[in-house]
Order: C-alpha cells, then structure tokens, then sequence
C-alpha cells in the first residue's frame, strides 16, 4: 500500500475541549462545551515496523495530572481510540502520539473524552477520505469507555459538535446539537478531590419512582424547549436536578455551600459536572459567570479548601485541529 494514496499528512495536532456531562437535567443524555480548557494530542505517522500490524505508541504525556495517567496504548482513552479507529478502517501504520493534559483527572470535566475526541480528530485530518462525524464518535467513544467503564456520548459529543449536544441513543448512535442563547457560559470550581466515573455510577439507585422520573422528564423537555426558543425563565425553571444531585453531592465538599453561592442575578442554577467533584453554575453570560464564579471560589477559601477555578463561554465550536503538514513524508 502506498501511504500517501490514503493520508495527505504525516502529522497533526488537535485540541479537545472539557465538557460538562448530564447538564443536570439530563443524565447520560445532555452535554456542554467549555472554551478554553481542554487537552491536546500530537500524532506522527510513520510506516509500521511490522508488516500489516499497526501500532499505537504514547511517547509522553504532559500536563495536569500526567504522571497518573497510563503509556499504554489499550489503556490511555487516545490509545485505545486510535487503535480501535486503526482496525475499524483497516488502516496499517504506526502512530506516535504526545498528549498535554489541561483537565484534571478524576474532575468529572470530560478529560478522558477530550484526549479521545482529539486524537480522532487529529487522525482524521491526516485521512485522503476523512471520516464522518458519527465514525468518530463511534471510535471516540471505545476510548472514553476505557476510563469510564461504559460508553456514555455525554461528553464525547459536545467535545466533539461543541455548543450544548443531546445524545438521543448510543445504539444505534444518534446525537444532535442544540440550539441555545448567545454568550451563555459557565463558572465551574473543581475542590482537589477526584472522583472516579465508575463509583460515581455505582452510587445511584437501580429503581426511580414514576412521579420523579416523570418531573426529570418534564425538566429535559423544558430545558431543551427553553435553549431553543431562548425561553429564559423556562430554562431556569427547568434546571434542577432532584434524581442524581441528592445521591451524589455527599462525595462533594461543601457542596450546598458553593450551590447556594452560585445563585444570583442572570445564573439558571447550579449543579455537578458530570460525575463531580466540579460543580457549575450555568449563566447568561461570561460577566455573570465570573460574578459567579467569585462567590463560589469564596466558600472554599473561607473553608482552606484547595480548589480551581474557570470562567467559561459555551463556544460553538468542539474539537479542532491546531497544526497540519501537508504532504506525507515519512
């Protein structure tokens, strides 16, 4: 096989963006994009050492939390994505991959789901015949699978539309971005504990009643209704969450604490991220958002309790690429 007839490059670059699983209203359902914060993945395609056997390699991992996390191709949530996206499409070559963290692990921000979106992406833009989008979701999510023990596309799919995205089956996979109002953003604090997906899941109970069941649903519908008519006072009447929050906010210090500092003029409501132990309050804009975030950065200061801190928008835009070279060389 001639490499260059199927890649156009022989590396590339691309950032993955932290998300915000569950939205509160919709667990395993709704996710949100955070700018600014995320991880990078670097490949370098070389012809493999071994003829018809790829190879997946993760030369170094830098960054928040990297000396946790494993060099292990079958092990690391970009690994396993780039091997599995390497067998699903029959593609035999060797990938050298760099990853820089930005996401705390354990955050419950969507950072195993953003190295995997990244580094397919960035497999993608080296691909004569890129990919469609539900093909690398398909493959982005066996990587996050890897972290989380399951796939959930809570995460991987606004990491990978960007904007608020709704996940409407994993099976067959079906997902769709969401409209919302212009400049909405998020103040999220991360108190410097972590929380593994896995235990995180294992607390909630296997049984809910109908009246709650049917209330959540109530709220998804009118969350949704609300993004897409920029019916304010429905999306702030619509974000709460009586189903995971009560089951989950005791592996959270201080919790009700930094909720109740959240609140104010132009905040919808305040919740967990995904799995915790970051919560987020979701605003009208970034102004408010960083009013908010102060007060919420407050309760932990006042407490000495380690904590980060971000303002952010909800941009548009996911995953992207941030360096190409044209033309295979290797």
């Amino acid at each position: 096989m001639n490499l260059s007839d199927v890649f156009r490059a022989d590396h590339a670059s691309a950032f993955g963006p932290a998300t915000i699983g569950n939205m509160t209203v919709g667990f395993d359902v709704l996710g949100g994009t955070l700018s600014g914060l995320g991880d990078t993945v670097h490949l370098s395609l070389t012809p493999c050492k071994t003829l018809g056997q790829s190879n997946v390699s993760i030369e170094s991992i830098q960054g928040t939390d990297s000396e946790q996390l494993p060099l292990a191709a079958t092990e690391n949530t970009a690994g396993k994505a780039l091997l599995t996206l390497l067998k699903g499409e029959s593609l035999n070559v060797d990938i050298a991959v760099r990853i820089e963290k930005g996401i705390p692990l354990g955050s419950g921000l969507g950072g195993s789901a953003a190295s995997a979106v990244a580094a397919v992406v960035a497999m993608n833009a080296l691909l004569q015949r890129p990919l469609t989008q539900n093909m690398l979701l398909k493959y982005a999510l066996e990587g996050e699978a890897v972290a989380s023990g399951a796939k959930h596309a809570d995460n991987v799919t606004p990491c990978l539309l960007g904007g608020i995205a709704g996940v409407f089956s994993v099976e067959p996979l079906s997902v769709r971005s969401i409209p919302f109002p212009a400049g909405m953003s998020v103040a999220v604090v991360k108190p410097q504990v972590g929380i593994k997906t896995e235990a995180a899941r294992a607390l909630l109970s296997k049984q809910v009643t109908t009246s709650l069941m049917v209330k959540q649903q109530a709220r998804l519908a009118g969350f949704i209704l609300g993004c897409v008519t920029h019916d304010i006072p429905l999306i702030q009447d619509s974000f709460q969450d009586d189903w995971i929050e009560p089951q989950r906010k005791n592996l959270i210090p201080h919790f009700d604490a930094v909720k109740e500092a959240a609140a104010g003029e132009g905040v919808y409501g305040a919740s967990i991220s995904g799995a915790g132990p970051a919560i987020f309050a979701l605003c009208k804009d970034l102004a408010t958002a960083e009013n908010a975030l102060h007060r919420m950065r407050k309760v932990y200061e006042a407490t000495a309790t380690g904590a980060l801190a971000w303002a952010c928008e909800i941009p548009a835009e996911g995953a992207y690429i941030l360096q190409e070279t044209e033309g295979y060389s290797a």
